[in-house]
């Protein structure tokens, strides 16, 4: 769906450089994450500042600068390990602590935040829902609002010789961060990141829905895969290969590592698709000492086969799960065995209204088979397949055979931080557009609880 909005292009300067995009979050007042910002859930938790429990995960966030303690850096460093944090920072004062924290976070994890300072005299005006394009020291502006009719007067701009609201000087007012200022520019469609088409002063957008006809609240289940999705696979998978890694002096960072087992898992899966998933996993560590000219014994090859029942919950993950159990039947379509499924579910702690493993489709995703058995189950509900939308993080796995088969899909997008695309997911073999995008668990339910009723 093509939305229009004035583009505009900022020049700042990067204190930490980097690419990103996505929607603005304007913030009323400088934060201090530590104390202000829950690093597992993203969320504001300052009682005290006027945005109180709004999420900044998935959002470039906007404000005027960071406050109080230099721990605020170890907060940030986090959210960015967990793939909480904010997509990019734009201040109008540099903030050394934040940058500090964005730095280490790079040089540990191999993930960027960017963080760019605005002057203040730029001839710009950022509002909440406002689409950004972080490219180094430069910043995009798309404006969600539509731009007005030949000779009428943009009443989310000052008139002319007045400064607008929210200036970078300091006289702010709400959700909107506004420079002096300038003639608009020529409106300008924005097929690729269509910004949400809501007002300055409404919630941040947990969601972009491409199609104006798509309502969360219109759907009776959602469908997920688990690993990627639900459960922190690359966290887990890193932590059961670094021993193997340390032992055999391997030389390949984490990204290379996730890279090749997302390759030789896929081959593993189509070569033997009954396999049971412990004896595949067992079979890539294999295969990446193969390729990366070195050996695996066999117990470090069972250990890792062995290791899914270790692999780490998203934090968000179980909130999120129990809200969207009060409204939606939810099922599992996942591609391990059920055993090792056993011991994700107890960590998600909620009980699925069905559950659909390799083990019941004789088959790894992207073969269709899980979806139809699913599909079954739900009919079997009393829903059909239009009121069924599936929610996932892999391209490859999900979206692409979901929507072979008709199925909607919503792309919990966890990598939208890394500086690298990939992981452990091969990509996606043809074009393909979920319906719609979250950063997090936590966003859909956000999106949900925010969407009007009826």
């Amino acid at each position: 769906m093509t939305r229009s909005g004035r583009r505009r292009e900022l020049q700042g300067r990067a204190l930490v450089a980097g690419e990103a995009a996505g929607p603005a979050l304007v913030l009323e007042a400088p934060l201090s994450l530590w104390g202000g910002m829950d690093p597992h859930s993203g969320r504001l938790s300052d009682h005290h500042h006027p945005q109180l429990g709004a999420t900044i995960t998935g959002q470039v966030l906007v404000m005027p600068s960071g406050r109080g303690s230099s721990s605020s850096s170890s907060v940030l460093a986090e959210s960015i390990r967990l793939g909480t944090a904010p997509l990019a920072i734009l201040l109008a004062d540099p903030d050394e602590i934040l940058v500090l924290g964005a730095l280490v976070a790079e040089y540990l994890y191999g993930r960027t935040c960017p963080i760019v300072v605005l002057p203040a005299d730029h001839p710009a005006t950022i509002a909440t829902g406002d689409h950004l394009e972080v490219h180094g020291d430069r910043v995009t502006l798309v404006q969600a609002r539509a731009a007005p009719a030949a000779g009428e007067r943009d009443p989310g701009r000052p008139g002319p010789g007045r400064p607008g609201p929210g200036t970078l000087d300091g006289r702010r007012t709400k959700g909107t961060m506004t420079d002096r200022a300038t003639p608009p520019t020529p409106t300008d469609p924005l097929a690729d990141h269509p910004p949400p088409t809501r007002r300055p002063a409404d919630p941040p957008a947990a969601a972009a829905i491409d199609g104006a006809d798509m309502r969360i609240r219109d759907f009776s289940a959602l469908t997920f895969d688990c690993y990627g999705t639900l459960i922190d696979w690359e966290t887990g998978i890193l932590a059961a290969l670094r021993p193997w890694r340390s032992a055999h002096r391997v030389e390949a960072d984490d990204e290379e590592l996730l890279a090749a087992f997302g390759q030789a898992e896929s081959d593993r899966e189509a070569a033997d698709p009954t396999a049971p998933y412990p004896r595949i996993l067992a079979g890539v560590l294999e295969d990446l000492a193969e390729e990366l000219g070195t050996t695996a014994t066999p117990e470090e090859a069972a250990a890792f086969g062995d290791s899914v029942k270790d692999w780490p919950v998203f934090p968000d993950s179980p909130e999120a799960l129990a809200y969207l159990k009060r409204h939606f039947k939810l099922v599992i379509v996942s591609n391990v065995d059920r055993a090792s499924f056993r011991h994700s579910n107890a960590k998600l702690g909620v009980t699925f209204d069905a559950v659909v493993t390799a083990d019941d489709a004789g088959a790894y995703k992207p073969d269709p088979n899980h979806f139809q058995l699913a599909l079954a189950q739900l009919a079997e509900m009393g829903i059909a397949q239009d009121q069924v939308l599936h929610v996932a993080q892999s391209l490859y796995h999900d979206h692409v055979p979901a929507q072979r088969l008709g199925l909607r899909t919503m792309w919990v997008n966890r990598r939208a931080t890394h500086t690298r695309d990939g992981g452990a997911t091969p990509p996606a073999p043809v074009p393909v557009t979920p319906d719609g995008e979250v950063p997090t668990l936590a966003a859909l339910a956000d999106l949900h609880r925010n969407e009007p009723a009826g």
